[in-house]
């Protein structure tokens, strides 16, 4: 299990113990989907707030690199998609690259 969103605050709301771990099946040629999933839930001024994930990646096995693409979903709300619209992303989607051990 990779673990991205260990000690996290999301904009002001800090990510709760006991976050999801994520589940995706890897196939033979190193790709991968997340299927849309709980992850984690943040806590905001006493108010709880659920996330679901969801996306897709590759695994290089050559060098260990993990690459993700991903959305993350508040209740309804395409966090993702609203950092692009709003010009803090380059992408509708968020990225990671994480090496492996």
């Amino acid at each position: 299990m990779v673990s991205l969103f260990k000690e996290l605050t999301l904009n002001g709301c800090e990510i709760q113990p006991g976050a999801s771990e994520v589940f995706a099946a890897l196939a033979s040629d190193g790709t991968f989907t997340i299927a849309s999933q709980p992850v984690f839930t943040t806590d905001y001024k006493g108010d709880l707030y659920p996330y679901t994930i969801k996306g897709s990646g590759t695994y290089d096995s050559a060098t260990g690199v993990l690459h993700l693409e991903y959305y993350l979903d508040q209740e309804g709300f395409d966090v993702s998609g609203w950092m692009f619209d709003n010009g803090y992303m380059d992408t509708d989607y968020f990225l990671a690259d994480v090496t492996l051990n």
